[in-house]
């Protein structure tokens, strides 16, 4: 149970949430309505990132659950960075090696 600033009580069983509740003379502007929400989404996204990345740094061996990926991952949008790399012909019997040794170490590596 919270009770918020007016001393109401709110009850969530399994959520936490935010309500923000703007008083003022005048309904609130677009300034409020869109601008603050954005901000204030954006400092919680990277609040969210961060305690990820914090859980991921000390367990390496921690799975994500697939909410986590999504949240990371958004759903039909671009990667914000690219790699590509070229491997040279001689390499590429070992190709399934190599591959293998990039997915088990690229975890470790900051980009």
């Amino acid at each position: 149970s919270r009770s918020n600033s007016v001393g109401e009580s709110d009850r969530k069983s399994s959520e936490d949430f935010i309500i923000l509740k703007v008083f003022g003379i005048q309904a609130a502007g677009k300034n409020i309505r869109e601008d603050l929400v954005a901000v204030l989404q954006k400092k919680l996204d990277d609040k969210v990132v961060e305690v990820i990345s914090m859980m991921l740094q000390r367990n390496s061996r921690c799975k994500l659950a697939s909410e986590d990926v999504m949240f990371l991952q958004k759903p039909n949008s671009p990667p914000d960075t690219v790699l590509q790399f070229t491997v040279h012909v001689n390499t590429i019997q070992y190709l399934q090696a190599v591959a293998y040794y990039l997915r088990q170490n690229m975890v470790q590596i900051p980009l």
